[in-house]
């Protein structure tokens, strides 16, 4: 599936190295784009509540975008995040994290 993926869409707006668990949701709002990243690490499909979810490996990122952005933030914290700017692409790494309460 990954290979289908690959040719339909050859430079994703998004790509997440090192784990399978993370998947992506991209939108918009107010101008500004937001990248969400679900930890799906865990027993899902096997279990219907899971106790925890495990922490999720840091993350290398890569966002296509247009310009170089003023800032990127780590949310809900709104953590700044570093980041490099080149070619037409964002690249910073998401550290460890996982959902808690």
């Amino acid at each position: 599936m990954n290979d289908l993926a690959r040719q339909l869409f050859p430079n994703p707006m998004v790509e997440v190295a090192g784990s399978c668990d993370v998947d992506v949701c991209v939108a918009r709002n107010h101008g500004r784009l937001l990248v969400n990243l679900v930890n799906t690490a865990g027993p899902h499909r096997t279990q219907s509540i899971l106790p925890s979810i495990p922490r999720s490996a840091r993350s290398p990122v890569s966002i296509r975008h247009a310009t170089n952005p003023a800032k990127v933030a780590f949310e809900p914290s709104g953590k700044p995040l570093a980041f490099d700017y080149l070619g037409g692409r964002v690249r910073l790494t998401i550290p460890r994290w996982r959902f808690t309460r």
